[in-house]
């Protein structure tokens, strides 16, 4: 097959991989009888708590995505009871952010979750070795920057 062909069918399969990505991204799932959460908002939990009381801004530059999404983010999870915002000690004009107890249980669950996920696509992914998929990750570290490029 002639390599331009090669590489288009390569970035459709790769768009289809990403929309499927974001379907599953994009579904609610209960976390807890009274709450469904998107997994946007469950990362958001797992990341604060990776973090000692982290600034708005840190936070949405560790997710990647503007400082109006992370607000909007924990507005809903901490009217869910997952979070708590407060003023920085020295400098009143910064949030932090902390992760009340239901915050810490989400957090640990889904970090289980996620292990028990690994796993299971480990499994779907049996026939590659290490080594291709350390190969397939570095494809998609260039194909991030050959995109950034273009924006």
């Amino acid at each position: 097959m002639d390599r331009l062909k090669l590489i288009q069918e390569l970035l459709c399969a790769n768009s289809q991989t990403a929309a499927m990505t974001m379907r599953y991204l994009g579904k609610a799932r209960k976390y807890s009888e009274n709450d469904d959460l998107y997994m946007s908002e469950v990362h958001f939990v797992v990341e604060v708590g990776a973090m000692v009381t982290p600034t708005m801004g840190e936070l949405a530059q560790r997710l990647n995505v503007t400082q109006g999404a992370v607000t909007q983010t924990a507005a809903r999870l901490e009217k869910k009871g997952y979070i708590f915002r407060m003023k920085d000690a020295f400098d009143k004009r910064m949030t932090r952010i902390g992760l009340t107890e239901q915050g810490m249980l989400l957090r640990e669950a889904h970090i289980s979750y996620d292990h028990a996920a690994y796993s299971s696509i480990s499994e779907d992914l049996k026939e590659f070795s290490d080594e291709d998929l350390e190969l397939f990750l570095r494809y998609e570290k260039i194909m991030e920057e050959v995109f950034r490029k273009r924006i």
